[in-house]
C-alpha cells in the first residue's frame, strides 16, 4: 500500500457521554495502482456488515444480515450464492457477531488447539500485522486531517 486517507464526515458525535466517529471514509491505493474504499457509518436504518466489491472483470456485493452474496462476472447471469450453504454449520448463525465471523475465529481456534486441523479462516501473522497497520494507520490519517503514505 502507497497512501491512505481518512476523513471522518462527523466527528465528536457524542453517545452517552463518549465521543464516537459516526461516519468514517477511508481511500487506500495500493503500489500496483489498484484502489479500495471503506465506509463506515455508525447511524443507518440497516446497521450491520454490507460489502460490495468492483473490480475489472465483475462485481459481488451482500450482507452479513440475509447471508447471501451476488456475483455477477461482466457478460454473464448474476450468480446467488449462499454463504450458509458453503459454511455448513449447523451451529453458525450469521446475524450473530461479526457476520458469523465471532462464532468461526473460536471454532477454528479450538479445532487447532484439539487435533490440529486445517483452517479455512487463519491468517498468518504477516497478514494480521498488515490489516493492524492499515486500521492504525487509518486512525492517524483521521486524527492529523490527511493522506499517510507508509509501505506495507
Amino acid at each position: 500500500m502507497d497512501s491512505l486517507m481518512a476523513i471522518d464526515q462527523h466527528p465528536g458525535t457524542e453517545i452517552f457521554g463518549k465521543i464516537f466517529c459516526s461516519n468514517l471514509l477511508v481511500n487506500m491505493l495500493f503500489s500496483d495502482g489498484s484502489t479500495a474504499h471503506l465506509t463506515m457509518s455508525a447511524f443507518s436504518q440497516k446497521c450491520y456488515r454490507y460489502i460490495k466489491v468492483h473490480g475489472t472483470k465483475g462485481e459481488i456485493h451482500g450482507d452479513a444480515e440475509d447471508g447471501i452474496l451476488y456475483l455477477h462476472i461482466f457478460g454473464q447471469k448474476q450468480q446467488k450464492i449462499d454463504i450458509a450453504e458453503l459454511v455448513k454449520d449447523e451451529n453458525a448463525n450469521l446475524a450473530d457477531g461479526h457476520g458469523g465471523g465471532d462464532y468461526f475465529l473460536y471454532k477454528d481456534f479450538v479445532d487447532y488447539i484439539t487435533d490440529n486441523s486445517p483452517s479455512f479462516t487463519r491468517t498468518t501473522i504477516d497478514e494480521s500485522i498488515e490489516s493492524h497497520i492499515m486500521g492504525f494507520k487509518a486512525e492517524e490519517s483521521r486524527l492529523e486531517n490527511g493522506a499517510v503514505k507508509f509501505i506495507l
